[in-house]
């Protein structure tokens, strides 16, 4: 996974891939990355919001 975030840089694909790797269903990783979202600085990571 990380000689792949290296290639492309790191995106939602890649964060719901690693959620689903750690165990979490899919339910769980959207409240991560709505929460995540949510913080002061979101802005930092563009990634977060690709697919809205």
């Amino acid at each position: 996974m990380q000689l792949r975030l290296a290639q492309a840089g790191w995106n939602l694909k890649l964060e719901r891939l690693q959620g689903s790797l750690l165990g979490y269903e899919d339910w769980q990783t959207e409240i991560h990355l709505k929460i995540w979202r949510s913080r002061a600085n979101a802005h930092q990571f563009p990634w977060l919001f690709d697919d809205e």
